[in-house]
């Protein structure tokens, strides 16, 4: 037995989004309108960030990607996360190819296209189907195979990820996050990385979607991106949230889906259970 399928939008509402993306949205240049660029165009950010850009040496690129000068959150040979004063500074190290080939077809992309600016593009597109992601400030690029690309976003008020929570949250914040995870798979999107240290709890109980580079529509095979993205929360999930809950959540989410059937939801069930075992199996690539 299958899965219900999510239909395409209409091609006048799919029109509609093409024409608000390119409005919001630019591939080359600051990546929304409105934004000014410094540093000879190495450098965009929003007006209202420029003086304490400069004030934190942010106004090049070498300022941006510099070594972190607060917590750091996540470090990789790829990437340096820090949380600095109010403010998440992503610096990819690398040089980048652009943007893989799905998300390039979706975009309409050039070839080129920094990890940074796709993620500016997801957080445009969630905003429009009112799922909160953490505002960008500024993007930095050295440029397509030359180097570096950084991210600077405005810190979830009082954010705390799921995964960090000594205690499980009251049942409204589990529930909203199988709503938000519904809605996200209801538009045909999957977010491939969709760990619970992804899902932020801001200081007003509201919940956030953070880190969008790797986010994706996919034109084929959706369902398996779909068990990847609900194997990947329970597989990160904390103590606290024993099979009681974790069974709840996935009920949860077939409401929200509007999946109809036992039968069905058990399926989608035991192939999400499979997935996060075969993931359990595995040895963390990072830590």
């Amino acid at each position: 037995m299958g899965f219900p399928s999510f239909s395409s939008p209409s091609p006048d509402i799919k029109a509609l989004e093409d024409d608000l993306s390119a409005e919001l949205f630019q591939e080359k240049g600051p990546p929304l309108a409105g934004w000014v660029s410094l540093d000879g165009g190495r450098v965009h950010l929003s007006p209202r960030f420029l003086e304490e850009a400069r004030e934190r040496g942010w106004d090049t690129l070498e300022g941006v990607c510099r070594p972190p000068q607060g917590e750091v959150v996540r470090s990789t040979p790829f990437r340096i996360t820090s949380l600095e004063e109010g403010y998440f500074r992503k610096v990819h190290l690398r040089g980048w190819k652009g943007a893989g080939l799905r998300d390039r077809i979706r975009l309409g992309a050039s070839t080129f296209l920094s990890p940074a600016r796709v993620e500016v593009y997801w957080g445009e597109r969630l905003g429009r189907l009112r799922i909160p992601t953490p505002v960008p400030v500024l993007l930095a690029e050295e440029g397509p195979r030359k180097g570096r690309s950084a991210l600077v976003t405005r810190a979830v008020p009082g954010g705390r990820p799921l995964d960090g929570l000594a205690e499980p949250p009251p049942p409204p914040v589990l529930s909203e996050a199988a709503r938000l995870v519904a809605l996200l798979h209801s538009n045909g999107l999957v977010h491939r990385d969709l760990y619970l240290n992804h899902l932020v709890l801001d200081e007003g109980g509201e919940l956030w979607l953070a880190d969008l580079q790797r986010l994706l529509e996919p034109k084929f095979f959706f369902e398996r991106w779909r068990v990847k993205d609900l194997a990947a929360l329970l597989h990160s999930a904390p103590s606290w949230a024993g099979p009681g809950k974790r069974l709840r959540f996935l009920l949860e989410y077939g409401r929200k889906s509007g999946i109809p059937g036992r039968e069905v939801l058990r399926e989608l069930a035991s192939r999400v259970l499979k997935k996060e075992r075969r993931m359990a199996s595995h040895s963390p690539k990072w830590d």
